[in-house]
């Protein structure tokens, strides 16, 4: 299970450690955005800081409905004590975002009341 904790603007954050090409572990405290269809989004002063392999060039609509071209690196994530092959999106934002690709086969909890955020396996019902 991954804990967490509802911040001061009501994101819920829980913890994530994302390793570049050497092996190198950076934590990294991310918002959880459902919003987000993708594994994972860092900062671009983020990415300069890692070694990541670089895909490729990708457009993405944004929420407003424009179009941006952004750039996509390889990474490895340890989420939920498994080592994760994932795609890293670059964003002009300062939030490194967990998106919802991440959470498919996990049970989302946020409990505002008492900021505490948990993320655990889920069974399908039958």
């Amino acid at each position: 299970m991954i804990k967490g904790h509802v911040d001061d603007n009501l994101q819920a954050r829980v913890p994530a450690a994302l390793l570049d090409k050497t092996e190198r572990r950076f934590t990294l405290s991310t918002i959880v955005d459902t919003g987000f269809s993708g594994d994972l989004c860092v900062s671009i002063a983020e990415i300069d800081k890692l070694d990541l392999t670089f895909s490729h060039s990708q457009k993405f609509e944004l929420e407003d409905g424009s179009i941006v071209a952004k750039d996509v690196f390889w990474g490895q994530i340890i989420f939920d004590d498994k080592k994760l092959l994932v795609k890293v999106l670059v964003s002009d934002s300062s939030d490194t975002l967990i998106g919802a690709a991440l959470l498919a086969n996990k049970k989302l909890e946020i409990d505002y009341t008492n900021q505490l955020v948990r993320i655990r396996n889920s069974r399908k019902k039958k």
